[in-house]
């Protein structure tokens, strides 16, 4: 075989592996092209829900509450929620915190499926905000316990973190959680973190829907006043409060959670 011979073999090599670089390119563009599109695809899915959540709550808020009751009083459902109960049935309320937030809730048969579902039962890893499969809504739980993802874009519970800011805290210390029944505001007095390890000292078990006592109920109470990063909050808490604890993930701890417990507001 001529050198010249060769030299046009390894040209047509070099060729070839061009032609395969530049194809493996041309396949890796398009995937990424894709899985971006995706992406926005879902960010603009659970933005449309929020924004539909938040015209929604404009309407629930305007509902008129009876003064002297307490959460889980009411018996008939709202007619606000009907709507939404023929879209999904496992809608149980929608939760508003801060000048901007309201979103859907929706209980499920465990506490995993909405993990990484939307409302409108597509898959999402943002899942949605949803309530604990053990509490109930009538009659009303003693703790009512929500969790969602924490998302960088700020959507679902990505703003919770916000709370760990004392100006924002003073500023936004109600929230509102209006079930299929009755809207209630609660009112922040704690915010803290703790770890889903429960191996590890900072463990701590917020995610108790009832109380077996007043003991247990004060002692709870306690507890997580101790461990919030805002000291002394002026928030008297007393047995027989209903209780409404948020919960999300957090990068302070190894498994991390940021976990937000208030109480209901009594409206006179």
């Amino acid at each position: 075989m001529t050198r010249r011979v060769k030299l046009h073999i390894i040209k047509q090599q070099r060729r070839r592996l061009w032609q395969i670089a530049e194809v493996l390119c041309v396949v890796v563009f398009v995937c990424l092209v894709i899985r971006i599109g995706i992406r926005i695809a879902r960010q603009q899915a659970v933005a449309r829900e929020e924004s539909a959540a938040r015209e929604h709550y404009r309407t629930v808020s305007t509902e008129v509450q009876e003064p002297s009751s307490m959460p889980g009083a009411a018996a008939t459902i709202s007619p606000y929620f009907q709507d939404l109960l023929a879209q999904n049935a496992d809608t149980v309320g929608l939760l508003s915190f801060g000048p901007d937030m309201s979103l859907y809730v929706c209980q499920g048969d465990d506490n995993i499926y909405y993990r990484n579902h939307r409302f409108d039962g597509s898959e999402d890893p943002a899942g949605m905000i949803f309530l604990d499969f053990r509490n109930s809504i009538r009659p009303q739980s003693q703790n009512m316990i929500l969790y969602g993802h924490n998302m960088k874009d700020g959507s679902r519970f990505g703003k919770l973190k916000r709370f760990e800011e004392t100006e924002y805290l003073a500023e936004n210390l109600l929230l509102n959680f209006s079930t299929l029944y009755e809207s209630w505001d609660y009112l922040v007095f704690s915010v803290f973190h703790t770890t889903t390890d429960a191996s590890d000292p900072e463990y701590f078990a917020y995610d108790i829907p009832e109380f077996a006592s007043q003991e247990e109920f004060d002692a709870y109470v306690s507890a997580v006043k101790e461990r919030s990063i805002h000291h002394n909050l002026p928030v008297d808490v007393q047995y027989g409060d209903s209780l409404l604890t948020l919960a999300t993930c957090s990068s302070e701890l190894d498994d991390g959670l940021l976990v937000i417990v208030c109480k209901a507001v009594v409206h006179t």
